[in-house]
């Protein structure tokens, strides 16, 4: 048995918090370099509508707020795929790979084209959030965009499973690579109009982004369809409808998209609630949520993490080790994240001067008021942020999936959802739905951690026990630990 074989009980505490340290960083970083570049298509979108025209940029992040509140529901059911991967090439069984992931593409496909259904209705659905006159035209325009993205960005979650599930991250990044390049181009050269192309704002920048989940979409279709994988992964069979295969998707999917709807679906909320306020208030809400975004990258990758570590050391029977790799994963997004929006909040004229539009006018004026005082609440509600994440994944990855969705829904409509539209409502101080949201980000890490350290996760299991010969039910730790750990790191790759 080698040193990384020995269990949690039989390492020295300096040993296994290297080792955990470790299988952390190891499991992160291509998530974290995966997610840097799927956000960066967001964040090229509204920086360059911020130069463009601040009432662009907070329309657009309004706008595809509300339209990535459904692409999401999509996307994760698609990408839940990911966990039937893995466990086919653990259990050795790699030839019902190929089908089970082409009916995750073909859900995304079928629900990709109902999506584009309600395009028709972007203007309808605009209007009942009931902003400012002159944001409706952009936020409509945008929405529309986003119709016709939702289907790539499924299909190409659905692709993402089958590489991510056998271990193979670094494909899912030159996928990500080629979407961003595409947009990011598209759209210097759609918004402000260079090189002959016409100038279309909001609009290019939506267009733009359309391309660039699309050409995403291509290569991973390209890569995925290859020969090689024909034989070992049957991916080139059951491309029909599979009635048994997609009922088992969507029992396990759809609660995991769900999930992902529900917290969009708080902040699109609160960002539709600020509007109210004004348009220089909503421009700096999103302004700063756009900021936000790069620290929500390596906060996702490393809850990521600790979701797979959780998960393979369950199944290990190892609770100890789970929970140890758990802490492990907290302190280091922590130290990391807190740190970095401190900073920022220190030196709030970078960020006003890398959104800043090319004419200054009274309206960026009015923006550059609030940010200051707004990146000040971004970094004490960081903290919290990064407990909530982190401490979901690890309750998530031992299976609470149902206290976690039911906790953040009550969570989050009581603490974030409704203080936050009376406050708006009533045109009271901006800065009173910004405490909200420290106060809803508190509470809900307040329960997580109460969960996480007296809750039963320790004895959840999502695997099924096999049974032994005297006919009681055990699990092979030896056994569980290998399978997870080369699905995850691709070992078991020829």
């Amino acid at each position: 048995m080698t040193h990384s074989e020995l269990p949690f009980h039989a390492m020295s505490s300096t040993n296994a918090l290297k080792r955990d340290v470790k299988a952390v960083v190891q499991l992160a970083w291509p998530l974290i370099i995966s997610n840097l570049f799927f956000t960066a298509q967001i964040l090229i979108d509204r920086l360059l509508l911020s130069w463009f025209d601040s009432d662009c940029m907070a329309a657009a992040g309004a706008a595809s707020m509300l339209g990535m509140t459904l692409v999401q529901l999509l996307q994760h059911t698609a990408l839940f795929a990911i966990t039937f991967v893995a466990q086919y090439v653990g259990a050795n069984r790699k030839h019902e790979v190929g089908a089970m992931v082409n009916q995750a593409i073909i859900f995304a496909f079928l629900g990709g084209t109902l999506y584009m259904l309600l395009i028709p209705m972007a203007g309808t659905f605009i209007r009942c959030i009931g902003h400012d006159k002159r944001l409706l035209a952009h936020e409509t325009a945008y929405l529309e965009c986003i119709g016709f993205a939702a289907m790539p960005i499924a299909i190409t979650a659905a692709i993402s499973s089958f590489f991510a599930g056998r271990g193979d991250t670094r494909t899912i990044i030159w996928i990500q690579i080629v979407g961003t390049m595409v947009n990011g181009s598209l759209d210097y050269l759609l918004i402000f109009g260079h090189l002959g192309f016409p100038q279309w704002g909001i609009r290019g920048a939506g267009w733009a982004t359309v391309a660039g989940c699309w050409a995403s979409t291509f290569i991973a279709l390209l890569l995925y369809l290859r020969p090689r994988y024909f034989e070992e992964y049957h991916v080139h069979r059951v491309w029909h409808l599979d009635r048994h295969r997609m009922v088992r998707l969507l029992k396990f999917g759809v609660p995991n998209g769900l999930l992902a709807t529900l917290d969009m679906t708080v902040w699109t909320l609160f960002t539709v609630f600020i509007g109210w306020l004004g348009p220089s208030q909503l421009a700096a809400t999103m302004l700063v949520f756009n900021v936000n975004a790069a620290f929500l990258i390596p906060m996702l990758g490393i809850g990521q993490a600790v979701s797979v570590l959780v998960g393979q050391r369950l199944g290990a029977n190892q609770p100890m080790f789970a929970e140890h790799a758990a802490w492990i994963g907290i302190g280091i997004a922590e130290c990391f994240m807190t740190t970095a929006a401190i900073g920022l909040a220190c030196f709030p004229a970078f960020c006003l001067w890398l959104f800043q539009p090319y004419v200054i006018d009274s309206r960026w004026q009015e923006v550059e008021q609030w940010v200051p005082s707004l990146l000040i609440f971004m970094a004490l509600y960081t903290f919290f942020d990064c407990l909530c994440i982190t401490l979901g994944y690890a309750l998530r990855g031992a299976g609470d999936t149902r206290f976690v969705s039911t906790a953040a829904a009550v969570i989050g409509g009581v603490f974030l959802v409704l203080p936050v539209f009376l406050i708006c409502r009533y045109h009271s101080d901006f800065y009173w739905a910004w405490t909200a949201v420290i106060v809803y980000l508190m509470a809900q890490a307040a329960i997580f951690l109460a969960r996480f350290i007296w809750g039963p996760w320790r004895t959840m299991r999502v695997i099924e026990p096999l049974p032994s010969r005297n006919g009681e039910l055990t699990i092979e730790p030896e056994k569980t630990t290998s399978t997870c750990t080369s699905a995850m790191t691709g070992d078991n790759l020829s």
